[in-house]
């Protein structure tokens, strides 16, 4: 479980199947745009095929790093979340 604070005074709690959705969103928003999973990696720092087992739900990364994830597919962590 993670804890973010989206605006000050606004804090969601993330479980691990809000991760799961996020996950499967991410990975198919960055199919649909076509971006390779290298040019994320590189950008959010991981390595490629630590992105590629995360997308796959076999590891997790810092929520820090799929933030960045979502931002760099023009997305926002909080509307990923389907509360």
């Amino acid at each position: 479980m993670h804890i973010l604070q989206f605006f000050p005074g606004y804090y969601v709690i993330i479980t691990i199947l809000d991760i799961m959705n996020i996950r499967e969103s991410l990975s198919e928003l960055r199919k649909t745009k076509e971006i390779k999973q290298k040019d994320i990696a590189d950008s959010i720092g991981v390595e490629r095929s630590k992105l590629s087992r995360f997308e796959k739900g076999e590891v997790n990364i810092p929520i820090e790093k799929i933030e960045l994830y979502a931002e760099y597919l023009g997305m926002e962590l909080r509307l990923l979340i389907k509360k």
